[in-house]
């Protein structure tokens, strides 16, 4: 899995498949914890048995949810959030 900020994420899947997942356009207020919230979507959706496309979306959500955050004063989002982020992008 590659990330590079606002551009398509590409992934390998176990069978050689490659895909690209976009990236939706979120006002960004502070990018601390985005990272962190991007792998904690994919671990979740692995743990949770989820496809690796489906747990890049996942991570997708929670990593655009984060930085519209201010990390210093707010929670990060939670699953709830997230899946209903997913859901409107």
């Amino acid at each position: 899995i590659l990330t590079n900020g606002e551009h398509p994420i590409f992934a390998v899947d176990r069978d050689g498949s490659c895909f690209y997942i976009s990236v939706p356009s979120v006002p960004v207020h502070d990018t601390t914890g985005a990272g962190d919230a991007f792998r904690a979507g994919i671990v979740y959706g692995q743990i949770h048995q989820l496809s690796l496309r489906e747990s890049v979306k996942l991570a997708v959500s929670a990593g655009a949810l984060q930085v519209m955050r201010d990390a210093s004063t707010t929670s990060p989002a939670s699953i709830i959030e997230t899946r209903e982020f997913l859901d409107q992008t």
